[in-house]
Order: C-alpha cells, then sequence, then structure tokens
C-alpha cells in the first residue's frame, strides 16, 4: 500500500524526535537534588520564623537551564541546591548575610560547553523576619547571566514556593 503522505511521514516523525531531544532537559528536573521529607516540605510552607532568629527562602521556578543545579552559599558554607521548582528554607541568625549563588553548567545539563557564574547578594536580616530570594533564569544564548538573585517581598515569594519542593540542606 503506498504511503498516503509520501515521503512527509518519515521527515515528521524525524522531526519529532529531534524536537522532543531538544526540550526533553526543560521538562526533567535535576536528578541530583536531594529532597527533604514531605512532612518538612508542608512544615516550611507554613512559613514561620522563632522569635530569635531570621530564615530565608532561596527558590526557583523557572524551567530555563532545567537541569543544570545551583548551588546556594550562605557565608562562604554550602546549604544545598536548587533545580527547577525547588527551595530552599534556612534560618540564620540576625545579622549581615552574603547569599551566593553559583551555576555551573556543563556538557552533562547544557551541551554548549562549561562555564561558570556566581551571583552575591547582601541581606541584612532581622529577629522574627522572613525573607526571600528567587534565582531568575535566563534563557542559554540570552544576553547577560545565565541568572540572577533577586529578594522579592513576601506574597511573591510565598506564591511560588506553594508549586516548589523543599530540598534537603547541606548544613541544617
Amino acid at each position: 500500500m503506498k504511503n498516503p503522505y509520501g515521503n512527509k511521514g518519515g521527515q515528521v516523525a524525524q522531526r519529532a524526535m529531534f524536537l522532543s531531544i531538544l526540550i526533553l532537559p526543560f521538562l526533567v528536573g535535576c536528578g541530583t537534588i536531594q529532597l527533604a521529607d514531605s512532612s518538612d516540605d508542608r512544615e516550611a510552607k507554613k512559613f514561620k520564623v522563632d522569635s530569635n532568629s531570621s530564615s530565608l527562602y532561596v527558590y526557583r521556578n523557572q524551567v530555563f537551564y532545567g537541569i543544570c543545579p545551583t548551588e546556594v552559599i550562605i557565608d562562604d558554607n554550602v546549604q544545598g541546591q536548587t533545580g527547577v521548582n525547588h527551595f530552599l528554607q534556612i534560618d540564620l541568625k540576625p545579622g549581615l548575610h552574603i547569599l551566593g549563588i553559583q551555576f555551573k553548567k556543563n556538557e552533562s545539563c547544557a551541551p554548549s560547553g562549561s562555564t561558570q557564574y556566581t551571583d552575591y547578594v547582601e541581606i541584612r536580616t532581622e529577629p522574627g523576619k522572613i525573607y526571600y530570594a528567587w534565582i531568575e533564569t535566563h534563557w542559554a544564548g540570552s544576553p547577560g547571566p545565565p541568572f540572577m538573585t533577586r529578594l522579592v517581598d513576601a506574597s511573591t515569594g510565598q506564591e511560588a514556593i506553594k508549586s516548589c519542593r523543599l530540598a534537603k540542606t547541606v548544613n541544617p
């Protein structure tokens, strides 16, 4: 029987496979992100803080560079990693802190070569207050850095975090 689509059926299948290979990294999260227990996730989403300490939520909710983890560093100490739709909740002593976000692009997460980028934000925290930092990612090939870290207000941070999963911290 003759193919009613002629030779185009094979071309369509090839294009579909090519597109699926291109978008697959954006549809899957990073398998190396260690997730916290679901009970810890629910507790963190209550957004409570002890009156003697401060709390920092660092989240990433965009799919660009989807499988590339970002390392979260506070005052030169690694706290954990975030990926697409993940967040970290970090308790801090009130005072001045340096939040560092380190992005390491490599062949396993972005085939265009290896680069490293670190962004820093200074945060002065107060007792009993919660702070929110958004890791805003950009398309590969867009001008500027692959991501920027921005402090956001409570309603913006809490709304975004509702759709994210809590990642484990290295230094709880």
